[in-house]
């Protein structure tokens, strides 16, 4: 009732990089770090392109000439600078410094649909014979076999598993999932025997650390693409892959794409569906009522 009759006044012009600042230390718990230093490469840019312009001068027209020229860089930048920018946005206009997000009038930039790469069972057993670190084969593996994102694995302590049920929860209390909704991942043998074979740091209670230490995201991504290349697999392949192969095996092993989405922890099923092609046997079993079809 009172929204109803609020008059929403916009508040006097603000320089855009204080705004910004401002937007930066008002987020900063709420996203993860991986996101807060995505938001200021994305206003490093856009700064670039617009100057030190106040609030009242951002506008659809401006948002569309900036995205063009994102494109042309790679449509991976333009459309995270959109998502951010989005966010941004909204932040401005619930504060009353424009009237409305211009970035929602836009169309996000599509992405042409590609299969993600993924690894299979007998090729991460190559891998683990590769490896002569122990901290790396039992990340990738624990990774492999629970579909964790690469942050939520080397931030996860041992307070997030219950060993007792064979299950781990992700809160958001040591670390935001990307979703930032709690989900729990039932624990396989090969996970579970990771996790209690794991020795408990003292102080840090993280399951995974590399030479007594947390790891760090770009060692674990260097660690992973060296093993790749010596075992002579795909160079694509990265460790996000191993979210997609926790994900296909599943889907193969005949797992409906439903409980796929969560255990993956995904905000929509929409994008669990990119996995349904490898569910090829439903499309035979559709298919297969035209073999019982008369022609007259």
């Amino acid at each position: 009732f009172k929204k109803s009759y609020q008059v929403t006044k916009q508040l006097p012009p603000e320089s855009l990089k204080v705004l910004f600042f401002q937007f930066l230390k008002s987020v900063e718990s709420k996203y993860a770090k991986k996101t807060n230093r995505s938001f200021k490469i994305t206003f490093r840019q856009f700064f670039k392109f617009t100057g030190d312009i106040n609030s009242t001068q951002l506008s659809k027209e401006l948002f569309q000439e900036y995205q063009a020229h994102r494109l042309k860089v790679s449509i991976h930048t333009a459309r995270r600078d959109f998502a951010n920018l989005s966010i941004f946005s909204e932040y401005l206009k619930e504060r009353g410094f424009i009237t409305e997000n211009f970035i929602k009038q836009i169309k996000k930039p599509r992405l042409p649909q590609r299969l993600p790469l993924f690894i299979s069972e007998m090729q991460l057993n190559e891998l683990l014979t590769i490896s002569t670190n122990k901290d790396i084969s039992d990340i990738i593996e624990f990774a492999f076999y629970t579909g964790l994102r690469q942050n939520e694995l080397i931030n996860l302590t041992f307070k997030d598993i219950d060993f007792e049920k064979r299950i781990l929860i992700l809160n958001n209390q040591t670390t935001l999932t990307k979703s930032r909704k709690v989900r729990s991942v039932p624990l396989c043998n090969a996970a579970y025997q990771i996790a209690i074979n794991r020795t408990p740091v003292a102080d840090s209670g993280f399951v995974f650390t590399y030479e007594q230490r947390q790891f760090k995201a770009d060692h674990l991504s260097h660690a992973f693409k060296k093993l790749i290349r010596k075992g002579g697999l795909n160079d694509k392949l990265h460790f996000h892959s191993l979210r997609h192969s926790f994900a296909s095996l599943l889907v193969q092993k005949g797992v409906s794409l439903f409980f796929v989405s969560k255990l993956l922890g995904h905000a929509n099923i929409s994008t669990t569906e990119i996995y349904s092609h490898l569910r090829q046997s439903d499309l035979f079993d559709a298919v297969k009522i035209l073999n019982h079809v008369k022609e007259f």
